[in-house]
């Protein structure tokens, strides 16, 4: 039977962890984006393909994985 550790993010690469952003601090360094633009990718994550994106850690946190995001910008993008 496998084994659980108490600890989830044990589990995790640690360098994931460093592509890691609250909303907040997202916004702070990348200002091209709002927190408002952030949170309606959030909440429709579902059905706009964002949801890999994202990171929900407990009821409330949210963290945004940088490199998938942008990688998800870019496949959404079109050439003009």
């Amino acid at each position: 039977m496998k084994q659980t550790t108490e600890n989830p993010s044990a589990e995790m690469d640690p360098v994931a962890w460093e592509h890691l952003l609250t909303v907040r601090k997202f916004v702070e360094k990348y200002p091209a984006f709002t927190e408002n633009s952030i949170r309606w990718l959030i909440f429709n994550r579902r059905t706009n393909g964002f949801g890999e994106c994202f990171l929900k850690v407990g009821p409330k946190r949210i963290f945004i994985n940088v490199p998938k995001f942008f990688q998800k910008i870019q496949e959404n993008t079109m050439e003009m």
